[in-house]
C-alpha cells in the first residue's frame, strides 16, 4: 500500500471513529445507504471486520436466522442460510453468527430466541442478551424468559419454552420444536390451541385438552402448543387445569421494552454505559482465563443514542494473519469507536461475517466456515 493511500485510509477510519488509530484499513465499502463495511488490519498481526449500520433507516431490519429454520434441525453455515434467504427474495446485506450452542442430543443455541416477534426458545440463563424492537431500537441487558400459566386463578410458573425436559420442570413447546416430545408418566400434558393473537409480554388465551401421559412420543401439529407439567405439582395447588375450559398463558421477558422483534443471547456483556469492568473473571460465571484471552471474536453493540449498530468479527488463531483479541482489547477498541453497550457473541471457530452470502473474514477452523445454530442478518426492504 503506498503512503498516500495509507494516509487517506487511516484518515477515513479516524472520521468514522473520531480518533486517529495505528490501524490500516484494506477495504472501506458502502454496502447500502447508511451501512458501511471496514476491514481493519494492524501489524500485531490483527485482522478485524467491522460493520456500522444506521438503524434509524426504516428500511433496515435486524433479523434472527435459525439454522435450518427450526430447533433440533442441526447446525447450518451462516453463508448457506444467507444464500437461501436471498433465493427467497430477501435483500440480505450482511450477517454474523450469534449465540453459543450445546446441549444433549441435537445441539441448539443455548439462550432465548425471538424471531420476527415470535418466541422460538425461552431459557433462564444468567447471561446478557440483545433485544431489538419493532422500531429498530437495540437493548443489551437481562431478557431472560419469564412465563406462567393461569387456570381458575391458579398460577403455575414456566421453567422454559422449547427446552429439553428436565426432572420437575414445567415446559411449554410449540411447533418450532421439530422433533417428537418424549412423554412419560411423571408429567401431565395438555394440548393447547390459541384463541388469541400470540403476542410476547402479554396473556394469551388457549383452549386445551389433556393427552395421555403413557410413555411414548408426541408430535406437535402446526400452530399447536404442548404444556408439560410435573404430575406432583398439583399437590401444591388448590385447583387443576381440568376445572376450566380455557387457560391463559403469559410468555415474556424479565426486562420488558416495547415490542421485541429480535432476541438472542451471548456471553458476557462487555460494555455498559460506555465502560467495561476491571475484570471479566466471575462476570456471568466466567472462570476461564483462556476464554478471556486472545481468540477469534464476534461482538455486537450500539452507540449511546442507539442510532448506530456495530457488528465486529475479529480473526484469530492464525499467526500469519491475526492473533485475535482478548475481551479487554475488544471492549476497549469498541469503546474507542463510540460503542456504548456491547455484547460478546460466540467466537473461536464460529466467528463468521458474510456480505450477501460470501464470507469476508477468515474462520479459524481448518475445515473453514463452521455450522452454527443462529445468526443475525441485516436486511433491507427493496
Amino acid at each position: 500500500m503506498n503512503n498516500c493511500l495509507k494516509i487517506y485510509i487511516v484518515l477515513v477510519l479516524s472520521v468514522f471513529t473520531g480518533q486517529l488509530f495505528a490501524y490500516d484499513t484494506v477495504a472501506v465499502k458502502e454496502l447500502s445507504h447508511g451501512v458501511q463495511y471496514y476491514h481493519i488490519i494492524s501489524g500485531e498481526p490483527l485482522s478485524m471486520h467491522l460493520i456500522e449500520a444506521d438503524i434509524t433507516n426504516t428500511g433496515i431490519k435486524l433479523e434472527l436466522g435459525i439454522a435450518n429454520d427450526g430447533i433440533n434441525m442441526g447446525g447450518e453455515r451462516t453463508s448457506n442460510l444467507a444464500k437461501r434467504r436471498i433465493a427467497e427474495g430477501i435483500n440480505v446485506i450482511a450477517a454474523v453468527n450469534c449465540d453459543f450452542f450445546g446441549g444433549p442430543g441435537d445441539w441448539q443455541a443455548e439462550n432465548s430466541m425471538i424471531k420476527k416477534g415470535e418466541y422460538i426458545k425461552g431459557a433462564k440463563l444468567d447471561r446478557t442478551m440483545m433485544a431489538i424492537t419493532d422500531n429498530n431500537i437495540p437493548y443489551i441487558g437481562d431478557f431472560q424468559f419469564y412465563g406462567y400459566v393461569l387456570a381458575a386463578q391458579d398460577t403455575i410458573f414456566l421453567d422454559g419454552l422449547n427446552m429439553y425436559s428436565e426432572k420437575g420442570k414445567t415446559i411449554l413447546y410449540n411447533d418450532y420444536w421439530n422433533i417428537p416430545v418424549k412423554v412419560n408418566k411423571k408429567f401431565i400434558y395438555y394440548s393447547l390451541m390459541a384463541t388469541d393473537l400470540i403476542k410476547i409480554n402479554s396473556k394469551i388465551e388457549f383452549a386445551w385438552n389433556q393427552i395421555a401421559s403413557e410413555d411414548s412420543t408426541y408430535n406437535l401439529r402446526e400452530d399447536e402448543w404442548l404444556l408439560q407439567i410435573p404430575a406432583d405439582i398439583f399437590s401444591d395447588h388448590k385447583t387443576s387445569i381440568a376445572s376450566t375450559d380455557f387457560i391463559d398463558v403469559y410468555i415474556g421477558t424479565e426486562t420488558r421494552p416495547e415490542s421485541i422483534y429480535t432476541l438472542f443471547g451471548g456471553l458476557p456483556g462487555l460494555v455498559k454505559d460506555g465502560h467495561r469492568p476491571e475484570s471479566y473473571l466471575g462476570v456471568e460465571r466466567l472462570t476461564s482465563k483462556g476464554f478471556i484471552a486472545k481468540n477469534p471474536r464476534t461482538a455486537i453493540g450500539y452507540s449511546k443514542d442507539k442510532s448506530k449498530l456495530f457488528l465486529l468479527v475479529v480473526d484469530g488463531r492464525q499467526p500469519e494473519l491475526s492473533a485475535g483479541m482478548s475481551l479487554y482489547e475488544l471492549a476497549d477498541f469498541m469503546i474507542s469507536i463510540g460503542c456504548y453497550d456491547l455484547l460478546n457473541l460466540d467466537g473461536g471457530g464460529s466467528s463468521t461475517m458474510t456480505i450477501l452470502d460470501s464470507v469476508v473474514n477468515s474462520p479459524s477452523d481448518k475445515t473453514g466456515e463452521r455450522a452454527v445454530f443462529n445468526m443475525l442478518f441485516i436486511t433491507e426492504s427493496r
